[in-house]
C-alpha cells in the first residue's frame, strides 16, 4: 500500500503521509520524496488537510530537517496539518515550529484524534 494517499474520515478527504514504523533512514527519505512527488501533482490551492503519522519511526536531526523541508514544500497546497507522534517532547517541538509553517498545524498523540480535528477543519476552498 502506498504510504502517501488520500483517506476519508467522516466524509472528508485527508492526505495521509504515513511514515509510521520506519526505522531505516534511506527508507524514510525515500518516502518523504514520494510524498513531495504526490503533492506536486495536486493543484496549488491551499486546500489540503494533511495527516503526517510518525508513530514508531526513528528520528534524527537529518530526518527532522527533511520533514521541515517537506512542510515548507507543501505550504502552497496545505490549509491545515496534523502531525502524530506519541512523544510529548516532539509534540512540543511541533507546536514551536508551527508558526513558521504558513498554515494551521496541530500535534497529536493518536491518529484518530488527528483525523477528527482535520475533518472539522473546513478551509473555504475545500470541496
Amino acid at each position: 500500500m502506498q504510504r502517501t494517499r488520500f483517506v476519508e474520515h467522516r466524509g472528508e478527504r485527508i492526505l495521509l503521509m504515513d511514515f509510521s514504523h520506519l526505522r531505516d533512514p534511506a527508507e524514510i527519505f525515500r518516502e518523504i520524496e514520494a510524498a513531495k512527488a504526490f503533492i506536486s501533482a495536486l493543484p496549488r490551492r491551499k486546500e489540503l488537510r494533511t495527516l503526517t503519522d510518525g508513530t514508531g519511526s526513528r528520528y534524527d536531526a537529518d530526518m527532522l530537517r527533511a520533514l521541515k523541508e517537506l512542510a515548507a514544500y507543501a505550504t502552497p497546497y496545505v490549509a491545515a496539518a496534523a502531525v502524530v507522534t506519541p512523544s510529548k517532547l516532539r509534540r512540543l517541538g511541533i507546536r514551536a515550529a508551527a508558526a513558521a509553517a504558513g498554515y494551521e498545524v496541530q500535534p497529536f498523540a493518536e491518529v484518530d484524534a488527528a483525523k477528527e480535528w482535520l475533518a472539522a477543519r473546513r478551509p473555504a476552498t475545500v470541496r
